[in-house]
This record gives structure tokens, sequence and C-alpha cells, in this order.
């Protein structure tokens, strides 16, 4: 699987990226989350994710995540990760 960055470059994609911006935001929402839980949670969002895709855009991964956190009432994370 791999990224293609805003500025059009393509990456191997690192799963571990997307778990520390919700911690980030786990942080600054006070939600009390260990890095372990934020790894879980990437995991989850990354298999959303439609089937087949093997490259992935920043905007789609950015989309999955605002949509997981939006659907498990993680409101206050939301708000810190936007």
């Amino acid at each position: 699987m791999q990224v293609r960055k805003r500025d059009g470059r393509v990456l191997d994609f690192d799963m571990t990226r997307i778990a520390k911006a919700i911690y980030g935001a786990n942080i600054d929402a006070k939600r009390g989350w260990e890095l372990e839980d934020t790894i879980r949670i990437a995991k989850e969002i990354i298999a959303t994710l439609p089937n087949g895709g093997t490259i992935y855009t920043i905007k789609e991964i950015q989309d999955a995540i605002e949509k997981y956190l939006f659907q498990n009432d993680e409101r206050e994370v939301f708000k810190y990760f936007t």
C-alpha cells in the first residue's frame, strides 16, 4: 500500500503516522489513550479503506480518520484532529 502526498510524491504507507496524528489529538483532547490504543484505532481505520486500492491520497486517509472519530463519538478528539 502506498500514499500519494499532496505534492504528488508516492511513498510507502506508514501506519504509525496515522497513530501518531490520532495520539496527538488525543493528548490535546485530554482523552487519556495510550499509544497502543491509537495503533489499534489506526488499524481499524485502515480496514475501512476501500479494498483494491494500492495508492491512497492523504485526503482519503484523513477523511477515513475523521469519519471513524465522528462515528465513534470521539468528538473532542475529532475537534483537535481537524
